[in-house]
């Protein structure tokens, strides 16, 4: 409420990016109906003073004769981050909070004070899966789960995330990401400030090329979506060659001996086959099958479409590589199996 997010985005980013929540907008996950936080100065001052911080002679608040007193770090080199750092302490500073602020190098700011959660406010970014709402770890209290590096414990928050991650039928995981969205909203463990807008340049004339069902080839216009990928791949039977312009980053990938590498070399892209109670072998394939009994056909038509089942077998390890870079926060980067 001290922090005037808005002014953040126009002049450190200059309009190009949007307030920050718990889960990512494009998705159905995030709740809009939850109103984020507004810039309210004299209502977070208030707050503070009927929670018994008083200011004192210099201005500063105090209770019980101890200052309001913390100190905030970042990782230097990073100059956006650096602005933000001055803008919350004056910000802060407005209200009668004293901050300290520190940059660290990266090695000595992760291993040494992230990782050992020696800090007391500092700031992050991260990012986010906008296909699946496993962004929601990041509030587990479990500590198996080392996303939750400022020690946020919510026991119907740890149960809606366990929810989340059993649940096979989408309309009932948004119903749970919709709870918990609530709860980190109103909890506030952290102070969500903003996201970054990209832009993707496309030459008119790259389309897509499918075959129908009678063996036909044809080309469609490339339309935007919540998340664009558009590959081209060439193979000579033994291998394929793969590019692929997701997010607006490019991922190169080179695949030797498809077929039999991409089965050994990814145990986490056969998951994705065994989930829905499914053999990575077509022919074994059997909706609601004895490895999944919970999956109705109408789910594993559904989980087909999600992870691009239906498709060739190269084609969805294209699509999964892809996924991945974008998860770990690539935006170029090269990959080769063997």
């Amino acid at each position: 409420m001290a922090i005037d997010v808005d002014k953040v985005i126009q002049y450190l980013l200059f309009g190009q990016g949007s307030g920050l929540q718990p889960l990512p907008k494009q998705t159905d996950y995030y709740n809009a109906a939850v109103r984020p936080l507004p810039y309210d100065p004299a209502g977070a001052l208030k707050l503070l003073e009927e929670a018994g911080w008083r200011r004192n002679k210099e201005g500063w608040l105090e209770k019980n004769g101890k200052r309001f007193q913390f100190t905030l770090i970042t990782n230097s080199g990073n100059e956006l981050r650096k602005a933000i750092l001055t803008v919350a302490q004056d910000a802060w500073k407005q209200i009668g909070i004293d901050v300290r602020t520190d940059l660290l190098e990266w090695a000595v700011f992760i291993q040494e004070r992230v990782n050992k959660l020696d800090f007391d406010a500092l700031i992050l970014a991260g990012v986010w899966d906008r296909t699946r709402p496993l962004s929601a770890l990041a509030f587990q209290s479990d500590p198996t789960y080392q996303l939750n590096f400022v020690g946020f414990k919510n026991e119907a928050a740890d149960d809606l995330i366990i929810k989340i991650r059993q649940e096979y039928d989408h309309d009932q995981q948004v119903g749970y990401c919709h709870r918990l969205h609530e709860i980190i909203a109103r909890e506030q463990p952290y102070t969500f400030l903003y996201v970054s807008k990209w832009t993707a340049v496309l030459d008119k004339r790259i389309v897509v090329k499918e075959t129908d069902s009678e063996g036909k080839v044809i080309y469609k216009k490339i339309t935007p979506t919540k998340l664009v990928t558009t590959c081209s791949i060439s193979t000579d039977g033994s291998s394929f060659r793969m590019s692929c312009l997701h997010g607006g980053g490019m991922i190169h990938v080179v695949i030797h001996r498809p077929e039999s590498s991409i089965r050994n070399h990814h145990p986490v892209f056969r998951l994705h086959h065994f989930l829905p109670g499914h053999s990575p072998r077509p022919r074994r394939a059997q909706p609601g099958g004895p490895l999944n009994p919970k999956f109705t056909p109408e789910m594993v038509e559904r989980f087909r479409q999600q992870f691009h089942l239906d498709k060739p077998l190269y084609i969805q390890y294209a699509y999964f590589i892809v996924t991945s870079s974008q998860e770990d926060g690539l935006l170029e980067g090269q990959s080769s199996c063997s």
